[in-house]
């Protein structure tokens, strides 16, 4: 009996070895390929006309891809780079632009699929719900 409950314990710590481990890091979990599902603009749902794809890059690079449609309008697409830093106490990321400028994100939630922050512009709240890729 003893040497069942030893090989029966051995099995279980080799089993649990094979898990997979969630990211216990904020900045892991915020790390990957996003692309938004939804945006609104203080409650205006502007997903039809605009979308994000947010490539957040584990060595602090990110990449973000707009690309704005209106009926009537061409599309206006823009490729922007810069470095981003997480701050898991505020639960917020920051991403400071090559060109200088600064936008801090606060994440509303988060899970290994989908992302949804929100950030002012003006005096306008942009909220924006990504999914992994």
């Amino acid at each position: 009996m003893k040497k069942s409950a030893l090989h029966l314990t051995a099995l279980l710590l080799f089993a649990c070895s094979f898990v997979a481990c969630k990211k216990d890091n904020y900045a892991d979990q915020l790390s990957g390929n996003w692309k938004s599902t939804e945006v609104t603009l203080s409650g205006l749902n502007l997903t039809r006309s605009f979308n994000v794809q947010l490539n957040l890059v584990s060595d602090n690079q990110f990449k973000t891809v707009y690309n704005v449609s209106a009926p009537g309008f061409a599309l206006i697409k823009e490729n922007l780079s810069g470095t981003w830093q997480e701050d898991s106490k505020k639960q917020q990321f920051t991403l400071k632009y090559s060109d200088g400028s600064v936008e801090v994100y606060q994440v509303l939630e988060l899970t290994a699929e989908m992302l949804t922050t929100e950030t002012n512009i003006e005096d306008k709240v942009l909220t924006v719900t990504f999914s992994q890729q």
